[in-house]
Formats: structure tokens, C-alpha cells, sequence
């Protein structure tokens, strides 16, 4: 069987700190070991990028999971990509597993110790988003 296409480069852009951290130290390894380890198509996790190609959005800037391209011009393009499947992140069975690992990550950012499970579920929902291509 053969690995999904993954282009190279891929990289990600959230809305915010706590949503790259998330992503960053629970969402990836849930994805490759973790809760969607058994799930089809094979592989699956393979788009993940680097930590480092994980970042906020800055002003003007969209989120999305992109690639880049350069045309016959030489115009270098961002290409939106999507996941060979969908991914629910702010799925109930994940959250009760390792919700508190998640919401401690995002509390341990400067300035949000007034981070709650409820801020959590709204970034997981926004991430599920963004990475689902909607």
C-alpha cells in the first residue's frame, strides 16, 4: 500500500500561541501514536510539519495548512493543502484522556494562566478547522 502524497515544506498556520503550542506538544504525536495511530489511510500523519513550520498567523496572513509553490513565472505561491483525513481535535474521548496534559501546555504560555478547558475546546475546534481546510 502506498503512503498518502505529502508535498514537501507543508507548513501550518494557526490563530494563536496557545493553538501552535497544543498542536505542537499533544495534536502531532495523538496523530502518529496516539489516539488516530490505527486509523486509515495508512500513514495518515505523515503531513504533520515540523515544529518549527507551526506559527501564528501574523496580521493579514491566512491560516491554513500550505505548501509553497513557484509558477512557470517564477511567482512563488502558497498552495492550500489537505490532510489525507479528517481530523476531529476536539473529540470528547481525546479530551478526557489528555485534555489536562493539553490545557497545562497552553496555561504554561506567557500571559495565560487565564487559560480554561473552554478556551481548549475553542481552540481544538478552530485547529480541526483550519487543518480540515474549512
Amino acid at each position: 500500500m502506498r503512503d498518502p502524497y505529502v508535498p514537501k515544506g507543508l507548513f501550518l498556520r494557526l490563530q494563536t500561541p496557545a493553538q501552535v503550542a497544543v498542536f505542537n506538544e499533544e495534536l502531532t504525536g495523538q496523530m502518529s501514536d496516539g489516539y488516530w495511530e490505527n486509523s486509515r489511510p495508512y500513514n495518515h500523519w505523515t503531513w504533520a510539519p515540523a515544529r518549527e513550520l507551526v506559527t501564528v498567523a501574523a496580521e493579514g496572513q491566512k491560516v491554513g495548512l500550505f505548501y509553497a509553490y513557484t509558477d512557470h513565472l517564477g511567482q512563488a505561491l502558497e498552495v492550500k493543502f489537505t490532510p489525507p483525513r479528517r481530523y476531529n481535535f476536539c473529540n470528547s474521548v481525546l479530551l478526557e484522556c489528555v485534555g489536562d496534559r493539553m490545557l497545562e501546555q497552553a496555561k504554561a504560555l506567557p500571559n495565560h494562566e487565564w487559560y480554561t478547558m473552554k478556551s481548549l475546546r475553542k481552540d481544538l475546534l478552530a485547529i480541526s478547522k483550519i487543518v480540515n481546510g474549512k
